[in-house]
């Protein structure tokens, strides 16, 4: 499967590899948004696209938003992008201005552990008092 979920220490986990569907994205959104213990929390979610494909990612990218629109709690949450090369941090960073445009949180990383620091520093941040 092109696309895997889990949860792990609070942060949803999105594990991408080879080509990627809409589809696997929707059925990925979908699968994020049932799981019983994140009704009630902002999603932090580390996307882990080190494995995947390289894709048109400004045709992807719109596409994906104008899908979350419609599921407020996607466009609340912060998403890490976690790539491996190059060419995929540069397409990251183009998506990571699609999402800053329709108002999604976002940063791309080169490391999982850069990905989950700033994940829970968006946490801690949520919980400080204003």
């Amino acid at each position: 499967m092109p696309v895997e979920c889990s949860i792990e220490d609070g942060l949803v986990i999105v594990r991408q590899s080879g080509v990627t569907t809409m589809a696997c994205l929707r059925d990925a959104f979908t699968q994020i948004l049932k799981e019983p213990g994140l009704r009630d929390e902002r999603l932090l979610i580390l996307w882990d696209g080190r494995a995947a494909a390289p894709s048109k990612p400004s045709e992807t990218v719109r596409r994906a938003i104008s899908r979350m629109e419609a599921y407020p709690r996607l466009a609340a949450a912060s998403f890490a992008l976690v790539v491996g090369s190059e060419l995929q941090f540069g397409m990251a960073r183009l998506s990571q201005v699609h999402m800053e445009f329709a108002g999604v949180n976002s940063m791309v990383f080169r490391s999982v552990d850069e990905a989950t620091n700033w994940l829970v520093s968006q946490k801690t941040a949520l919980l400080e008092p204003q």
